[in-house]
C-alpha cells in the first residue's frame, strides 16, 4: 500500500508578522496491479494452492497467423474480473492491422464497457494527446500489445528499429483515438534476457541499453524478466539475482521512457543441482515484488508455466507459493 509523509514548512504571511505553517504529502507509490499468467484454461483451476487466485489479469495470446483472435475464443476465456492482457504478433501491412484492431475495440463486451474497470489502479497516460478526452476515464479493464518480445524476430526479418517504432506508435494511435479505447491499455513489451546480454548465435544483442528499442509510445514501460542463472553446481541461494541487480535495467527503461515500469512477465526456476525446494525462490520473490513496489511499478504477473528449453517455472512447491499469495494478497 502507498505510505505517505508529511513536510511541514513555516514562513511569515506577506504584509504581516504571523507565521503559517504549509503541510505537503507524499502519497507514495501507486497501487501495483498482480496478475499470474497461465493458459486462460487453466486458470481458476490449477491446483495445489489455487495458485492464481486473486490474479488482476493473465497474459493471453494469438499466435503467428492467428491475426486478433476473438473475445469469444478460448484462449482469452478468463474468468470474470480478471483482465485480459492480450498479445498478437501479425503485421501483414498497416490499413489491416487497424482494422483488426478497430474491430477489437468495436467489439469489446459491454461488461468491460458499462462496469466498473477491472484495472482502476492504472489509467491512459497519452503523452501525444491522441485521446478525444482523458478527464472522464477512470481506468482500464484490457491490456494490449503488439509483438512481446519482439527485437530477436524484427532482426531476423530485417526489420529496423524505426520500422519497430512506427508501427507501436500507429497501434497506440488506433487505440487512443477510438472511443473505447478509454478502458484500453497500451503496453510495449522489451525482453530482458536479449537487452541484458551482448551477443549470442552471432546476432546483435542489447548490450545493456533498455532505450535502443524503446518504441516512444505506450501507456506503461513493458518488460518480460528472468532470472535464467545457472541451474547446475552447489550454492542454490547465490543463483538467484540480486533483486536491486535485477531491477536496475528495467528500471532505467521506466525512467528513460517517462513510463512507470510493467512486468507482463517474471519468472525463475528453483535453482541448485538438484533444485532447492523452493525456499530460497521464495525469500527471492518477496525481495523482487517489495523492490517493485518501491520503484513504483505499474503492474508484475508471474509466468506460473512451462518455458523455453523444458525451464520450469511454476509455482508448484509450497514457499513459493504462499509467496506468490502473497504478492496478490491472498491470504494463505
Amino acid at each position: 500500500m502507498p505510505t505517505s509523509t508529511s513536510t511541514t514548512v513555516t514562513g511569515v504571511t506577506p504584509g504581516t508578522s504571523a507565521s503559517v505553517t504549509l503541510t505537503e504529502s507524499d502519497p507514495g507509490p501507486a497501487p501495483m496491479v498482480v496478475g499470474t499468467t497461465v493458459t486462460a484454461a487453466d486458470f481458476g483451476h490449477l491446483l495445489p494452492g489455487r495458485r492464481d487466485h486473486g490474479s488482476r489479469f493473465c497474459r493471453t495470446f494469438s499466435s503467428p497467423g492467428d491475426q486478433i483472435v476473438d473475445w469469444a475464443n478460448p484462449r482469452r476465456r478468463l474468468p470474470p474480473g480478471v483482465a485480459d492482457f492480450h498479445s498478437f504478433k501479425d503485421w501483414p501491412s498497416d490499413s489491416v492491422v487497424v482494422q483488426w484492431l478497430t474491430r477489437q475495440l468495436d467489439t469489446m463486451p459491454a461488461s468491460l464497457l458499462a462496469g466498473p474497470p477491472l484495472l482502476p489502479e492504472l489509467t491512459v497516460t497519452d503523452p501525444d494527446g491522441y485521446a478525444p478526452d482523458t478527464t472522464t476515464y477512470d481506468g482500464l479493464s484490457v491490456l494490449l500489445c503488439w509483438k512481446h518480445e519482439g527485437e530477436p524476430d524484427c532482426i531476423a526479418a530485417d526489420i529496423p528499429i524505426r520500422e519497430w517504432r512506427r508501427r507501436h506508435q500507429l497501434a497506440y494511435r488506433t487505440v487512443r483515438q477510438h472511443p473505447n479505447g478509454r478502458r484500453v491499455g497500451y503496453i510495449p513489451i522489451q525482453t530482458g534476457t536479449w537487452t541484458e546480454a551482448k551477443s549470442a548465435k552471432g546476432k546483435a544483442k542489447g548490450d545493456w541499453d533498455p532505450l535502443s528499442w524503446w518504441p516512444g509510445a505506450g501507456d506503461y514501460a513493458g518488460y518480460d524478466a528472468y532470472n535464467l542463472s545457472d541451474t547446475t553446481g552447489e550454492g542454490a541461494a547465490g543463483m538467484y539475482r540480486d533483486p536491486v541487480e535485477f531491477l536496475t535495467v528495467p528500471a532505467l527503461l521506466a525512467a528513460g521512457s517517462g513510463r512507470r515500469l510493467f512486468l507482463p512477465e517474471l519468472g525463475v526456476v528453483r535453482q541448485g543441482d538438484p533444485p532447492e525446494d523452493g525456499t530460497h525462490r521464495a525469500v527471492w520473490i518477496r525481495a523482487v515484488v517489495a523492490e517493485l513496489r518501491r520503484v513504483g511499478a505499474a503492474g508484475v504477473a508471474w509466468w506460473d508455466a512451462m518455458g523455453t528449453g523444458g525451464r520450469d517455472f511454476r509455482l508448484e512447491d509450497e514457499p513459493s507459493r504462499l509467496a506468490w499469495r502473497e504478492a496478490l494478497a491472498v491470504p494463505a
